[in-house]
């Protein structure tokens, strides 16, 4: 069975790189400080922080899963087809995502391409978090929704 994932690119410059790219990326972290700390055990005992949706990503994810871009205001832009590979940044100039600080670290959930969905409608019930599966709900069936999209 497929599951379906949704991904808030936050900002425009973020949903440029990540189609250009060809990834969906979630960011995990910033030495703000200049310490070489990030704080990780902090963050993974947050339900909603980024480290913790990314852990339950990976551990659920495969290969073939849908991936869809979510722009807030806008609705879902774009899906692609998780091919396997998860790409970790190498935190450089050329490899950072637009408004972040070159120490954020970040995971990007491949696919082979970003097919691009026409008309995006913004969604009352849109999923607030970066990265996470899209499951329906007592108030909304999502997967009908998101398969009217690729349809």
């Amino acid at each position: 069975m497929v599951n379906y994932w949704h991904c808030n690119v936050q900002y425009e410059e973020h949903q440029k790189y990540m189609i250009d790219n060809k990834r969906a990326h979630i960011g995990l972290g910033s030495d703000y400080s200049g310490s070489g700390e990030y704080h990780y055990k902090i963050r993974e005992l947050k339900p909603r922080s980024t480290y913790f949706q990314n852990k339950k990503c990976k551990d659920k994810i495969k290969k073939g899963d849908i991936i869809f871009l979510y722009q807030n205001k806008i609705g879902y832009t774009h899906y692609g087809i998780y091919n396997g590979i998860i790409y970790r940044n190498n935190q450089t100039l050329e490899d950072k995502l637009p408004k972040w600080d070159i120490t954020e670290k970040t995971d990007g959930y491949c696919v082979d391409e970003w097919l691009i969905i026409n008309n995006p409608k913004p969604d009352k019930y849109a999923l607030r978090g970066t990265l996470q599966e899209i499951k329906n709900t007592n108030k909304i069936n999502r997967k009908d929704i998101i398969e009217n999209l690729i349809l």
